[in-house]
Parts: C-alpha cells; sequence; structure tokens
C-alpha cells in the first residue's frame, strides 16, 4: 500500500499538471522528512476521508506559481491554482484503492506557510517541468496504522497465518522457515522497525526503517529498507557493523541484529526512488516484553505537554537557535513507571516531533495543577483515526529519568500508577479501595 500510495500521489500530480499548464513532468523525485518544521511555498492543502491519506499539501516554486495565477478560467474568478487543485484531487480519488474515499480543497491560495511533519511517514516529492516545479507533502499510513484506523482484524489475521500460535510464549527463534514467515508479515503490515545505529560516543541513533521487500544480496538473503538517509547526517554503520532492530507487536518486542551491507533505492515511479539500506536477513529473533513496567489505562482526563528539546540544542535541526520548541499539547491515555501514551485532543496539524526526538514531558494530575516535569524520547509517533473524520496524534514516550531533575515527578507518577491500580484491584475483588 505505501508504495502505491506514493505512486498515486505522483500520478496525480502529473496528471494535474498536463491538464491545467499542458505541461509534461521531466523528472521525479521523492523523499521521506525526517525533521519536523518546513517552510512550504503553498498553493493550498487536500483533504481526504475514508482514505489511505488524510491530507495532502501542493506547493510551487515562483515560475509555477505566476503562471498559475495568470491562468484564469474564462468568465470565472478561478485561476489556475484552483484547477491544478480540483483535477489533483479528481485523479488520486479515481487512483486511490480504498473504500468510496471523499475529498475537499482547503486554504486555496499561494504563500509560504510553515508546516509540521510527523517524520518517518513524511514524505515530500518534487516533480520538475519546463514551467516551473510542483512540491508535494503527505503522511503517508502503514498498511497497518490503515486497518487499525478501520477498526479492521487485519494484525490479528497477519499474525495466524504468519507466525507460530506459541510465539507469545517463546522467548526467541531461530527456525530459517519462522524467521521468512516473519519477514512477510512485516513486508505486508509495512511497520514501523527501529534501528539502532552505532556512533562512537557509545551512543546510538535511533532511525525508523520500513521493509519493503527481501532480495539476494552477493547470494545472500537481504532485507531492503527504506530508511531516511539524509537525516544521519553521514552518521551511518559501516558495511559490516551490526545494527539492532525493534518491531514492536501485540505487547512484545521482537528484537534482532543486522549486518549491514550498503545503501540502496527502491523504484516508486518514473525516476522517483526511495532511498534504501540492506541488510543481511537475521538468525533470530529475540522476544521481549514491549514494556518493561506494568502499564495503566487512565480513566480520568489527565492533561500532558511534550516540548522538544532539540530546537535550541541541536545544530543540525532546521529550527537551531530558536528558544521553545513546538508545544504539543493532550491528554494520557496509558501510564507506566517508565512511560506514557499520550493522544491530542483536538484536530490538528501531524505531530513535529519525529521518533527518537528528546523531549520534556509535564503531567498536570489532579493535586498538582502547575505540572510535574521528566525528561523523555519520542519512541512512537501515529496519527489516529477518531470516528470516520476526525484525526488525533497517538504518541508513545519512554521516560529517561535524572534522578536529579526528575524526582518528584518519578514519585508522583509512581504514587498514581499505584493508586490506580490499587483501585483497579479493589473493584475486581469487590471492596473499599
Amino acid at each position: 500500500m505505501l508504495i502505491e500510495t506514493l505512486k498515486n500521489l505522483i500520478v496525480a500530480g502529473s496528471h494535474a499538471l498536463d491538464a491545467t499548464c499542458g505541461v509534461q513532468v521531466r523528472c521525479e523525485s521523492v523523499n521521506q522528512i525526517r525533521h519536523g518544521s518546513v517552510t512550504f511555498p503553498s498553493l493550498g492543502a487536500i483533504k481526504i476521508t475514508r482514505g489511505a491519506l488524510q491530507r495532502i499539501h501542493l506547493g510551487c516554486n515562483s515560475d509555477l506559481g505566476t503562471i498559475l495565477m495568470n491562468l484564469a478560467e474564462p468568465g470565472t474568478d478561478r485561476t489556475g491554482v484552483d484547477a491544478l487543485l480540483d483535477e489533483f484531487l479528481k485523479k488520486l480519488l479515481s487512483e486511490m484503492d480504498s473504500r468510496n474515499p471523499k475529498g475537499m480543497v482547503q486554504k486555496t491560495g499561494i504563500g509560504t506557510q510553515t508546516l509540521y511533519t510527523r517524520g518517518v511517514r513524511s514524505f515530500g516529492f518534487r516533480l520538475d517541468t519546463e514551467m516551473g516545479q510542483l512540491f508535494l507533502l503527505a503522511e503517508v499510513p502503514s498498511r497497518l496504522e490503515f486497518e487499525e484506523a478501520r477498526g479492521s482484524e487485519f494484525l490479528d489475521t497477519m499474525i495466524s497465518t504468519f507466525l507460530p500460535g506459541d510465539w507469545i510464549q517463546r522467548e526467541s527463534i531461530d527456525s530459517t522457515g519462522v524467521i521468512e514467515s516473519f519477514l512477510v508479515l512485516l513486508r505486508k503490515t509495512e511497520g514501523d522497525v527501529e534501528l539502532e545505529f552505532p556512533c562512537d560516543d557509545r551512543e546510538c541513533f535511533i532511525h525508523s526503517g520500513v521493509l519493503l521487500e527481501t532480495c539476494k544480496v552477493d547470494g545472500r538473503s537481504a532485507l531492503r529498507m527504506s530508511v531516511d538517509l539524509a537525516s544521519m547526517g553521514g552518521k551511518g554503520p559501516q558495511p559490516g557493523e551490526e545494527v539492532v532492530a525493534r518491531f514492536g507487536l501485540k505487547d512484545r518486542s521482537l528484537r534482532f541484529n543486522l549486518r549491514y551491507l550498503g545503501t540502496s533505492t527502491y523504484p516508486v515511479a518514473g525516476e522517483a526512488a526511495l532511498d534504501c539500506l540492506l541488510f543481511e536477513q537475521p538468525e533470530c529473533l529475540e522476544i521481549d516484553q514491549r514494556r518493561r513496567a506494568f502499564r495503566i489505562s487512565v480513566a480520568s482526563r489527565i492533561p500532558v505537554e511534550i516540548e522538544d528539546l532539540a530546537q535550541s540544542t541541536d545544530p543540525f535541526h532546521p529550527d537551531y537557535g530558536s528558544d521553545v520548541g513546538p508545544l504539543i499539547s493532550g491528554h494520557l491515555a496509558d501510564l507506566s513507571f517508565s512511560g506514557a501514551r499520550m493522544i491530542t485532543d483536538d484536530e490538528q496539524e501531524p505531530v513535529a516531533l519525529p521518533e527518537g526526538t528528546r523531549v520534556l514531558c509535564r503531567l498536570f494530575f489532579p493535586d498538582c495543577p502547575h505540572g510535574h516535569e521528566i525528561h523523555g524520547i519520542i519512541r512512537r509517533s501515529t496519527t489516529s483515526l477518531i470516528g470516520r473524520d476526525h484525526t488525533v496524534a497517538d504518541v508513545g514516550i519512554e521516560f529517561l529519568a535524572s534522578p536529579d531533575m526528575d524526582r518528584s515527578a518519578i514519585d508522583e507518577i509512581r504514587q498514581f500508577v499505584l493508586s490506580e491500580q490499587r483501585r483497579w484491584l479493589a473493584r475486581r475483588v469487590n471492596v473499599p479501595a
């Protein structure tokens, strides 16, 4: 679904340029966009419901913008911008493999706009013509995210089809056949694989990849994974080094070592191709608990805020030097001693904090209106559908608590979790809490 959706976006953009301006695309490109604040020369945005996409932003350079503004439809006040957006939407809906998708054009008009991307699933496109360049920016969900939003039994079907019935009770899997079957599941779900790349100072850089295919490299079974190479800043592994990979499945984490083989690409449409890394197929899967601590669902509404700490400290970040990073607010969905899951309260632009971002988290428990602060790292960032059309962000945070800086927050979190456990157990055995 991922590659097909990327292809459909390129096809729709090429069709819109041809139908509106009568020009052909000379070359196409597509890139993952990991970091989140993007200055975008906007033409407008398109909102999709009941489809694999939710919002697509279109933009252009000044040459194409001038041409579009001067292309007025006879007898109307519609410009070429309106016509291009309409043609793009019509073509995209006709190509989209979804059940009766609907769409509408929003925010029409040329102007610079700051957009926030979630990373990992954020893709930017450039379509080059003799009249100028058309840009697209979209969040493209995985098949797993899409099916979960629909409420289907897709994941359970994949697990029962491709994994042994007792996999969740095992500590490891070393059968070549089972590992190959797991890789089929990984490819079909298009799930995020967390990759820990080693670096010189005994730390690691966390990136996410998507398994696109299994292949052969020098006669060895290999994995081709889409990874945003530009975000690595030259800090990727050397051929032969091992990278630790993790994939969350139900309440388990499947961990496996991958030997890095080199870079590659995967064709999408025309000249557009995704940057990829090649890894040797793993020989063993280690099955761990996905969370180190007991997790509770939070019944009461506990407000929470997260703020990007990398904004003012990372010189490679596009917003380096700013005093405050983007502030994202929501409420707790669940909580443990070691982490939390937050859901945004209102429909908004996708979260501008990619996985691996260090954040400051503020938890507003009922007896502490000023909030408790604790440091953390984004481990999961997705968008989910609530009902049919409403979109929220779903953010998983692992706490990186410092005893000196976060002591009060650690104590408050422990007390809150323990009190909720006691209340839950009291209801189970029908005794006072």
